[in-house]
């Protein structure tokens, strides 16, 4: 699968992405999953949606609904 390809998914293929546009906060997010021990594996700015959302629900719910 290209690296354009959807869906994007987290590293352990528990969460699947596929979004059309463009994720403005991108190198924030990128920055944050770095800080909490995520590998720097990021390609594309909808990769890291998956892993967000991975560590949110790995962190309880309510993590999930917050705004990085």
């Amino acid at each position: 699968m290209g690296l354009k390809a959807h869906p994007h998914v987290d590293y352990r293929g528990k969460v699947a992405v596929v979004q059309h546009g463009i994720l403005e906060n991108y190198p924030e997010i990128k920055a944050e999953l770095e800080e909490n021990g995520m590998f720097s594996i990021f390609k594309t700015d909808t990769e890291v949606i998956a892993h967000l959302i991975k560590e949110r629900l790995r962190e309880g719910l309510s993590r999930l609904l917050e705004r990085p």
